[in-house]
């Protein structure tokens, strides 16, 4: 199977197994310097050959994607609501043309 692999995943392979022949617990956390190495690679590789190959657990590296990419989620949220509240302004205007008796009832939804 490693033949298979690129350099890059297995060189993240060698990182995980030093990490776990030098640190001292067997419960003790991924550390995060690992995780976002891992994270880094995920743009090339499948989410869950990543966690085959260096052996991490499914869960962790989930958490770990999640809590880097929750700011982005947000920030996504708040310009989708700008562009549809611009569009809906725009609509309201083009509305006002040919209805504006139904533009005075709608316009304190927008504002």
């Amino acid at each position: 199977m490693d033949h298979d692999l690129s350099r890059d995943l297995l060189e993240l392979k060698a990182q995980f197994d030093t990490w776990r022949r030098t640190h001292r617990s067997p419960r003790a956390k991924t550390p995060g310097n690992l995780l976002q190495a891992a994270l880094a690679i995920c743009d090339r590789y499948p989410a869950r050959l990543i966690c085959r190959v260096c052996r991490i657990s499914s869960k962790t590296f989930s958490r770990a994607a999640a809590s880097t990419s929750s700011p982005k989620k947000r920030q996504s949220n708040d310009l989708f609501f700008k562009i549809r509240r611009c569009v809906d302004m725009a609509t309201l205007r083009l509305l006002s043309l040919y209805r504006p008796h139904l533009v005075d009832d709608l316009f304190g939804l927008f504002v």
